[in-house]
């Protein structure tokens, strides 16, 4: 047994450990495509830095962690989770921005889903 901080008990650590269930490296050197990937089934790619990542096995609910990068260099930017569509069990809508505050594209782009 395995006693953590707050006194509670486990069978083994990672009993309590998650791990990412789904997370996506995207190509956007030209048309978005999925670069390499692991439990994504497709993106897509409604407009300038506003696209969907659908799941290929959905989460068990909406509340997995969503993470990840777009650039490289001085240009790189935190893309943020859209708020205009809220998170699904199946998929997510990610947009990542400029430092202008627009919709940009940035090649790569990588989003991590962490959760159940």
């Amino acid at each position: 047994m395995i006693r953590g901080a707050l006194g509670e008990t486990t069978k083994t650590r990672a009993d309590r450990v998650l791990y990412p269930g789904a997370w996506v490296n995207i190509d956007n050197s030209g048309a978005a495509a999925i670069a390499r990937s692991f439990n994504v089934t497709s993106i897509t790619d409604h407009s300038a830095g506003d696209f969907t990542v659908t799941f290929t096995k959905a989460f068990s609910n909406a509340t997995y962690a969503v993470v990840g990068s777009a650039g490289t260099g001085n240009h790189s930017q935190i893309w943020t989770n859209n708020t205009a569509t809220a998170k699904a069990a199946g998929a997510v809508r990610v947009s990542t921005w400029s430092p202008a505050d627009t919709l940009t594209d940035y090649h790569p782009t990588t989003v991590i889903c962490i959760g159940r």
